[in-house]
Order: C-alpha cells, then structure tokens, then sequence
C-alpha cells in the first residue's frame, strides 16, 4: 500500500472468510486507506464457486467439480476493474492457487494493451511453463524469482514466482 503512494490504489481479493477477515483487520490496524478489500476470488469469468480448504487456509482451491466445503463469488478482474470504474492497474500480483493458467489467457489482451505488469506466483512447473509461453508470446519479458523446491537446476520454467514485464 505504501509502494502504490497516496493516489494509488490496492485492490485485494480473498475468498477464503478467515483469510478476509486477517485481510480486514491488517488494513484497520495499519491504517490504510488506500487498500480495497473484497470477498471473492479471482477468475476468468464471474461465478459462485466451490472452495475446497485444504489442511491450510493459504492451501485452499477453486474446485472444477464435486462438493467443496465453501461457496465463493469469483470476479473477472476486466469486469471488476470496469464495473467499478477503477484505472487499469500497473501491477497484478496474482496468487490464485493454481488458476492461474485459467486467469491470464482470459484477460491477456487487456494485460498488453494497458501494459501491465504481472507477479505471478504458480503452483506447478506445468503452470509455469504455460504461462512463460503465453506471456512471451506476448512480448512479455518473464523473469523468474522464486523457487520452492531446490531443483538441480534453476530455470524460468520450474520457478514458483514469476515477474512479467511488457
């Protein structure tokens, strides 16, 4: 919030209640003003979802079928952005445990477009992999940041943070 300055704005997006509320009571005691929390997820179109929780509150993920233990309204960033009348973002830091491959193509041409830049962090090599292969298809430059394991060798494709700069 402090980077964004003043006149900037942080939109984040949690769908998880436990996680909203640790959201909620970080900005308060922070004194944020320039922060907009908003209980939902992130995806390529507007929904309900299911949410399985997992054995964590930061491992929780979308479900594509079957019977979740959540349900969650999941917001089209495009829309969401338009809908609100917000100026296009610089930054998107996208943690969307594993939808990731499903978000990015679905609002790429906005990305480019509005030139901006991306902090993406994935949940496997076979995300990351996609997602290095549409953003530099795109004239993106992808940087990698991040690993969670120790793999032999560090490579762009099995990074777990990715950069993406137009």
């Amino acid at each position: 919030a402090k980077l964004v300055g003043p006149d900037g704005l942080v939109v984040a997006f949690e769908p998880f209640p436990e996680n909203y509320d640790y959201l909620l009571r970080h900005v308060a005691l922070n004194r944020l003003q320039n922060v907009k929390p908003v209980q939902a997820g992130v995806g390529a179109k507007n929904e309900m979802a299911v949410f399985d929780v997992g054995g964590h509150s930061a491992t929780g993920r979308k479900m594509q079928r079957g019977v979740g233990q959540l349900q969650f309204k999941v917001v089209n960033l495009i829309d969401f952005v338009r809908e609100h009348k917000l100026r296009p973002p610089n930054l998107i830091k996208m943690d969307i445990e594993g939808a990731e491959e499903e978000v990015a193509p679905a609002i790429l041409d906005y990305l480019v477009e509005n030139k901006v830049k991306l902090l993406v962090s994935t949940h496997s090599d076979a995300i990351t992999k996609k997602l290095v292969d549409l953003l530099e298809s795109r004239a993106y430059r992808v940087t990698p940041l991040q690993w969670s394991n120790l793999p032999d060798e560090r490579r762009l494709d099995n990074a777990t943070l990715i950069s993406a700069v137009p």
